[in-house]
């Protein structure tokens, strides 16, 4: 009996973990919020002991519940602190001097700036010198299935329209003035027909010719104006991070709360 009654009490006892890694077996009386009171198992009827929470890891209590100290003791109530941010973290944004541009005059660089006022800025000759160009000059053969088409790809529409339509026109007085020498009568219809054959062809082989160069020319200066433009860009844009720290009222206390700011700029 003297065995067992050991065993309960030992088994009801709660166990005080210290940070320094020794324990203290005890019954715990009180819990206040600056330390712990408590009495030695192996003296319940003896002196009761006083010792700081700052000193306390966790309390396992008898019945198998834990409670963790691993908080100092709150200080009195004030006003948050402002948050105190840290250096700052920006990565440096590219510089360009004006002869990293392609542009002859960079400072006329605008957004969505046509060919026709950029072909003012660029010699395209230097189209060779780009790592990614935006467009390849190969588009040029887009313009053998729909005349014009390279050009609307490239948003140049203007130019796409003006050699869709003329050398489409040039194709209808081709097929016009077969069908004149081919229905007319005499001598004179023919003659006349043969002649809007001839024009018709000429005018739709010229254009045709010219919206595949022209297309070639396009590709070539607006890619160098796009890559000019990247570099605009990544020259305006700022990336700014910076971590943070303040305090923030919790029932407990005070407590530290991080946090982080990012900006960006562009």
């Amino acid at each position: 009996m003297l065995t067992l009654f050991s065993a309960v009490s030992l088994f009801a006892q709660d166990i005080i973990i210290k940070k320094d890694g020794s324990d203290i077996q005890a019954k715990v009386l009180e819990v206040n919020q600056n330390d712990l009171r408590y009495r030695r198992a192996d003296n319940p009827d003896g002196p009761i002991y006083t010792i700081s929470r700052a000193d306390i890891l966790l309390v396992r209590y008898s019945n198998g519940q834990n409670e963790v100290f691993n908080i100092a003791p709150a200080a009195p109530a004030a006003p948050a602190t402002p948050a105190v941010p840290e250096t700052p973290v920006v990565p440096a944004a590219p510089s360009y001097t004006e002869s990293d541009f392609y542009a002859s005059d960079p400072s006329k660089l605008e957004a969505g700036m046509r060919y026709g006022k950029l072909k003012e800025l660029y010699d395209r000759n230097d189209y060779k010198k780009l790592d990614n160009p935006r467009y390849s000059p190969s588009r040029a053969w887009f313009n053998l299935l729909v005349p014009g088409l390279a050009q609307f790809t490239m948003n140049e529409p203007g130019r796409g329209v003006k050699y869709l339509l003329c050398t489409g026109a040039g194709e209808v007085m081709m097929v016009s003035g077969i069908a004149m020498t081919a229905y007319l009568d005499g001598d004179g219809g023919r003659a006349v027909g043969a002649v809007v054959a001839v024009l018709g062809s000429a005018m739709a082989l010229t254009f045709g010719i010219s919206s595949l160069t022209n297309a070639v020319k396009v590709a070539k200066v607006k890619s160098l104006y796009y890559d000019d433009m990247d570099k605009l860009e990544k020259s305006n844009f700022k990336l700014s991070f910076a971590p943070t720290m303040s305090y923030v009222q919790t029932p407990e206390g005070l407590k530290p709360a991080f946090g982080a700011g990012l900006r960006l700029t562009f």
